[in-house]
């Protein structure tokens, strides 16, 4: 089986990461984005590009993660996501890494109906 890392799902998720921290930050003042405010999302665009270029090996990547890559992309977004709020940036990185657990089970899961059919 070929193995196609993650690098390509850490460049679209760090653009994510980035677009929600610039809201964040835009919005934890006073819960609008004004001019002056649209230097936080600079990070975005600097990081659009690279989120782009591949982006079309993203599934391939999703669907070829083992264990050791899944905990890498929780730590990768939670060494990233920096909210303005401790307490919501906590849920967030955990609810992050139960919805990886969760999606890692249904690969398995899958995987194995489809071993059990081919068998």
């Amino acid at each position: 089986m070929e193995n196609f890392g993650i690098e390509n799902l850490k460049e679209v998720l760090n653009a994510g990461i980035a677009l929600g921290v610039g809201l964040d930050k835009s919005l934890s003042d006073d819960g609008k984005i004004t001019w002056m405010e649209y230097f936080n999302f600079t990070g975005v665009i600097t990081k659009l590009p690279a989120a782009i270029n591949d982006i079309g090996l993203v599934p391939k990547e999703v669907k070829d993660l083992d264990a050791e890559e899944k905990q890498e992309i929780v730590d990768f977004v939670a060494d990233k996501l920096d909210l303005e709020d401790d307490n919501l940036e906590a849920q967030v990185e955990k609810i992050f890494e139960d919805i990886m657990n969760t999606f890692i089970a249904i690969l398995t899961l899958t995987s194995t109906i489809q071993g059990m059919r081919n068998a």
